[in-house]
């Protein structure tokens, strides 16, 4: 297995996780942010914003998801 097919595998783990943690706590800004960024890494960069508003929608002080949404 090469790195670019390793480096898919953990994107693809980390987005479970994520969606999962989402699921367990539903007004946890930081997994929304998270699963946000790991969207834009991957150039899905509308529902990296969708999920990156929601994350500050949970808590309006959140600088890091104001951050991303800049980059995104």
């Amino acid at each position: 297995m090469n790195l670019l097919e390793k480096l898919s595998i953990l994107l693809v783990d980390n987005g479970f996780l994520y969606e999962k943690s989402i699921n367990i706590f539903p007004n946890d800004p930081l997994a929304y942010c998270n699963l946000g960024s790991l969207y834009k890494s991957i150039g899905n960069l509308k529902e990296a914003e969708i999920l990156t508003r929601q994350s500050i929608e949970l808590k309006a002080d959140f600088a890091e998801a104001y951050f991303n949404l800049g980059v995104i």
